[in-house]
């Protein structure tokens, strides 16, 4: 896939999410490992609704990181260095995933996921240093990453895997909620 090709797909997503409420605002954030030296995340701060291609960065990982760069970037690398087989990194904000307590078996057998490739990560300031390094010792094989109280993390062997098991996600973790509120 070329660059442009790319940072257009990353941009639909974007607008996706930001309909569906996945995501606010200037939250979030994708990335996309063109090769082992760079990738292309969005720039911090850029409204995800409106979000344009000049609003997608190349990195190149063996210089210095562009100040204008996701504050999550640290995040990203760390994930791609310990799950080579990865491309793609969504990480948004839905409400449901955050509310339930582990998913159950409705929750796993409707997103296809394991519970081996699921994490749980405490809370930590987003794009922080200490929640770049965590991650980092949870993140190896996993498919999602809950952050309590901030967001998910989810991880692809390209944007397309990403972004379908986010919305699947979402949808599956509202159905557990609904149901646990259901037996109330």
């Amino acid at each position: 896939m070329k660059e442009n090709s790319i940072k257009k797909l990353i941009k639909e997503i974007f607008h996706y999410l930001y309909e569906k409420g996945l995501i606010t605002a200037a939250d979030g954030n994708i990335s996309y490992k063109i090769s082992e030296k760079k990738l292309i995340i969005n720039k911090s701060n850029v409204f995800k609704g409106k979000i344009k291609e000049k609003d997608l960065i190349v990195v190149k990982l063996n210089k210095k990181f562009p100040l204008t760069a996701s504050k999550e970037l640290k995040l990203h690398i760390n994930l791609y260095q310990i799950n080579p087989q990865i491309k793609a990194i969504i990480h948004s904000h839905p409400l449901y995933p955050l509310i339930i307590k582990k998913p159950n078996k409705d929750f796993l057998k409707g997103t296809g996921l394991k519970e081996k490739e699921i994490s749980f990560l405490s809370y930590y300031p987003p794009g922080s240093e200490e929640l770049a390094n965590k991650i980092k010792k949870v993140g190896k094989d996993k498919k999602l990453i809950i952050l309590k109280s901030h967001g998910i993390v989810v991880l692809g062997k390209d944007l397309k895997e990403a972004f379908f098991l986010t919305e699947k996600i979402n949808f599956w973790a509202k159905y557990q909620y609904l149901q646990e509120l259901k037996k109330r």
